[in-house]
């Protein structure tokens, strides 16, 4: 399990109430939404696997997906590092979708890497989450040590180099921070893209 590496956040702040002497206190407190975070408040910078290479992971199977990837060489990437059996895995399941939905489209590759023992739990789990949502890599519990984690969830953002740019264990984030940390990846890369083509690229 995730154990300390857990816990839970919300949007909403509670408003300020003033009780004045003599008065019964309130038995409602409004709610109001939180400021968002800003993107640099993302921390998931700190993980000493950051700027290595991400170790390779032999996937048993695919889920969602009509042919196993060749390679996912040259992509941004969200690896979601979970099992079925993980309450906060589930939590945290909504908010990957989210992303795959919104920035799949621009080029972000999401995986949903399964280190469940049982294939049969992750074929019941597939049927509710595809089509729609990201493809599922059965890869076993053997992943685990492979990417050196010892608690489920926990979420690699990869470069399109191959390198660890973030890594992030448990709940704990929010959708827009990491939206905004993974659109900058999108756009290093774009840039790339043009400047190869300008260098490379011809007239008739």
């Amino acid at each position: 399990g995730a154990g300390s590496d857990v816990f839970v956040t919300h949007d909403l702040s509670a408003s300020e109430v003033t009780v004045k002497a003599g008065e019964a206190s309130p038995l409602l407190v409004a709610l109001k939404p939180k400021a968002p975070a800003a993107a640099q408040q993302l921390t998931w910078g700190s993980d000493l696997r950051v700027g290595q290479g991400l170790p390779a992971i032999d996937v048993q199977r695919w889920f969602g997906l009509d042919k196993a990837p060749a390679s996912l060489a040259g992509k941004v990437l969200l690896v979601d590092v979970w099992a079925t059996w993980c309450g906060p895995c589930r939590f945290t399941a909504p908010l990957v979708n989210e992303l795959h939905a919104r920035l799949g489209p621009k080029g972000l590759q999401v995986v949903a890497l399964s280190v469940d023992k049982d294939e049969a739990a992750i074929e019941e789990f597939a049927k509710d989450q595809l089509p729609g949502g990201p493809p599922i890599a059965w890869a076993g519990p053997d992943a685990m040590e492979t990417l050196d984690t010892e608690s489920v969830p926990t979420f690699f953002v990869v470069d399109d180099k191959g390198r660890i740019r973030g890594v992030h264990k448990g709940m704990g984030w929010d959708v827009a921070s990491l939206q905004a940390f993974l659109e900058s990846l999108l756009a290093e890369r774009g840039k790339k893209s043009q400047r190869h083509k300008s260098i490379h690229g011809h007239s008739d």
